[in-house]
């Protein structure tokens, strides 16, 4: 869906979501993830294709569940 994504870059931001969290255990992640820095689910438009585009959720930081739990998977295996 996106030809030029960087993708080096969106793993680096995922490992730097990683690296900056505060605490190293599951609660602390989920913790800093959606209360910190307001991950959420998209309420009000929640068929909107970004909510599935991993890049988009961490930058809009809003997705659908499944995105959501990819992307704390995603930093909690670093963690």
């Amino acid at each position: 869906a996106s030809p030029d994504l960087d993708v080096a870059a969106e793993l680096a931001r995922l490992d730097d979501l990683a690296a900056t969290c505060p605490e190293r255990d599951i609660a602390g992640l989920v913790r800093w993830l959606f209360v910190d820095l307001g991950f959420s689910g998209n309420v009000a438009a929640y068929h909107d294709p970004r909510n599935s585009y991993l890049n988009d959720v961490a930058t809009r930081r809003t997705g659908i569940p499944i995105s959501l739990a990819v992307l704390a998977m995603v930093p909690g295996r670093r963690v």
